[in-house]
């Protein structure tokens, strides 16, 4: 059994069985919808259908970066069995495919090197599997989706946005006991 992480907006209890939520493809935004399916059409047979897949991070500080990007999400550890993985694929190149439509260049090879388990200099391993075991619920606090998005914001502008009092930000409901 192998530990991994996954956000998501439901909320699950310890030992609850989780499954993709089906709403994979309703959800994304645009870009999103065409990355999705540029990875569609270079899918080599034998390999599943990542909207029928439950994503999971195989490193915390992955996950935890792409939880700051969902409003509201709840941060899970979840186990796995090693031989249920279905494939690995490093998360930066569905990123890089992602912002070259946004910027409207060439993604190149990028879709079939996904599928080929190609890895970037510094890999965001996103396994697929069909479900997972919660363990527990790591209350991605609102406080970490702040840091986050200034980080993002510094490295894309270089600076920081204006700084918010604590009593500006949304307010962040954690999971009921």
């Amino acid at each position: 059994m192998g530990l991994f992480y996954r956000c998501d907006k439901r909320v699950f209890e310890g030992g609850q069985t989780i499954t993709t939520a089906g709403q994979f493809m309703e959800l994304h935004p645009e870009n999103g919808k065409r990355t999705e399916v540029l990875l569609a059409e270079a899918m080599p047979a034998g390999k599943p259908d990542r909207a029928g897949c439950l994503m999971l991070f195989e490193n915390l500080a992955c996950a935890r970066e792409h939880c700051s990007k969902m409003p509201r999400g709840h941060l899970y550890s979840v186990e796995v069995d090693e031989s249920d993985i279905l494939h690995r694929g490093d998360m930066h190149l569905v990123d890089e495919i992602d912002r070259r439509i946004a910027t409207h260049d060439d993604v190149g090879r990028l879709p079939m090197d996904y599928w080929e388990g190609v890895l970037t200099d510094a890999p965001c391993i996103e396994v697929l599997v069909a479900t997972g075991v919660v363990v527990a619920d790591l209350l991605y606090t609102q406080a970490e989706r702040d840091i986050r998005t200034k980080e993002r914001h510094n490295a894309t502008f270089g600076t920081f946005p204006p700084t918010e009092s604590e009593e500006d930000w949304p307010p962040f409901v954690e999971r009921p006991s």
